[in-house]
């Protein structure tokens, strides 16, 4: 995985530049830029909304009124060719493209590449944040949000000013990588053998290409293949849970109450920011028939954490009603404590949202949490790093934190070591599929994302907590010495 997002002059940030691992950690001190950030990554990992270009029924009847002339290219030799793709596959020699479909596809590309800098992510933006972009940045300046993937190659840029934003390809896709990312995939081996299909069959109904009009249908999925390490999806579970699902119950209320107004008066609504709004809609629609693959985790939650069951409950309006059974006793949440508030919604996610590939950012998961049970929350969030899941936590817990080291430690022990150290299974992670991040508070220019060392033996280190720490042992010292004195 190697997909990084960097941001220059939004919210509180100067700087800042992320690297997507399995494991992601921002530490620092409040109001410092974590949640702005991690709000800006969200936005970036959400899924393509579209096509964004002519669909290919547009093309053909583009093609039958103006005739063969329409094409860019020689029609004859881009399908001879393509035909090669899909019978050679990752032995197909590149160099071998006629120049004129090589342009093609490469405009194609970057032209679709432009088109979603400039209207999906900058309207995610918008929407995450819930407001204009030009709104987000750090006073006056410029803003930059830079998005860049290693494999395939390619970097966007969308520079933020007072009058909107401006999307710029600052490293174009390479084509023949994207061509060799296209025939090397083993989904059309597995299904010619599973199916007694020929391989050509195969990989033409993997790549959903028709007998016609092939250069369109392969620079669609070429496009696609740029965010072949991104995300499924991103998943946003802010900060504050307890306070939002008791709060939601009143919205809703509101709303239902203002309805029949509609079309009759200017109704004021109350504004929320899109990552808000996205987790009470998740909650509100979620299929509780659904369960996902990450189940075991949610029970893990509910047995060492919670001690109790998070149920979904059907209400006449439709939408489920969360509820916290405990010793056979049925309690709606909002007569259970923030801790049961706050986790809830975490075991919802797991069980019946979260996909593998997908990203689940939170922010404090330690909230109103004992430090026992930060520390089994720690190592479930580990848990499903190792089962396909990628994580991005917020936190200022240093119980957590540590958690996360012995974590890092673990990998260089046995299953039984691990064990008997009393840590859950499979609850250690690779220091080399670790990222951590220190936000540092700087009164001019804006603060900085630091990155972090992050060691095998030693983890990640804790330098937003030790200082800490040392200025509370010498105040412990200091007053010690004065209580004698008196």
């Amino acid at each position: 995985m190697s997909v990084s997002v960097s941001a220059r002059n939004i919210g509180p940030i100067g700087t800042a530049e992320f690297t997507l691992r399995r494991l992601n950690v921002f530490i620092g001190p409040n109001n410092t830029g974590k949640s702005v950030f991690a709000t800006v990554i969200h936005a970036a990992f959400q899924p393509l909304l579209g096509q964004y270009y002519p669909p290919v029924s547009q093309l053909r009847r583009l093609v039958e009124t103006k005739g063969q002339e329409a094409l860019p290219f020689d029609e004859t030799k881009s399908n001879d060719f393509l035909v090669r793709v899909l019978q050679a596959g990752a032995d197909l020699r590149l160099d071998t493209i006629p120049k004129d479909l090589e342009q093609f596809l490469s405009r194609q590309v970057q032209d679709n590449l432009q088109n979603w800098g400039e209207s999906q992510l900058t309207a995610e933006l918008e929407r995450c944040f819930g407001a204009p972009l030009s709104e987000i940045r750090r006073g006056r300046t410029t803003g930059a949000i830079s998005i860049r993937s290693e494999n395939p190659q390619w970097q966007l840029s969308i520079e933020i000013t007072g009058s909107g934003a401006r999307s710029e390809i600052v490293t174009p896709p390479d084509l023949s990588h994207l061509l060799a990312l296209l025939v090397s995939s083993r989904t059309p081996r597995e299904a010619a053998r599973r199916r007694s299909l020929p391989l050509e069959a195969a990989r033409r109904r993997h790549l959903q290409l028709s007998e016609h009009f092939l250069p369109y249908e392969v620079a669609e999925n070429l496009f696609t293949l740029c965010f072949h390490e991104f995300p499924r999806r991103s998943r946003y579970l802010p900060a504050a849970r307890s306070g939002l699902l008791q709060g939601h119950k009143a919205l809703a209320g509101f709303l239902i109450s203002r309805s029949s107004l509609a079309g009759i008066r200017d109704l004021q609504i109350p504004a929320l920011s899109g990552v808000v709004a996205e987790f009470l809609s998740n909650l509100v629609t979620v299929d509780q028939r659904q369960l996902g693959e990450y189940r075991t985790a949610a029970k893990q939650l509910e047995a060492d954490v919670l001690k109790g069951e998070v149920q979904l409950a059907p209400t006449p309006g439709g939408s489920p009603e969360i509820h916290f059974v405990q010793q056979k006793k049925d309690f709606p949440l909002h007569r259970t404590s923030s801790m049961v508030s706050e986790v809830a919604p975490v075991v919802i996610y797991l069980r019946h949202l979260l996909r593998r590939d997908d990203l689940l950012i939170i922010e404090e998961p330690e909230a109103h949490l004992h430090p026992k049970s930060q520390v089994i929350f720690a190592q479930v969030l580990v848990q499903l790093t190792n089962r396909g899941a990628r994580v991005l936590l917020t936190t200022h817990s240093e119980f957590f934190l540590q958690q996360l080291n012995n974590a890092i430690l673990a990998d260089r022990v046995d299953h039984e070591g691990i064990s008997s150290a009393g840590m859950l299974p499979n609850a250690r992670v690779s220091s080399k599929n670790v990222g951590a991040y220190l936000f540092i508070d700087r009164k001019t220019g804006g603060n900085v994302a630091a990155p972090l060392e992050v060691t095998s033996d030693g983890g990640i280190s804790e330098a937003g907590f030790v200082s800490v720490a040392e200025s509370l042992y010498d105040q412990t010292i200091q007053l010690g010495r004065l209580a004698e004195k008196n």
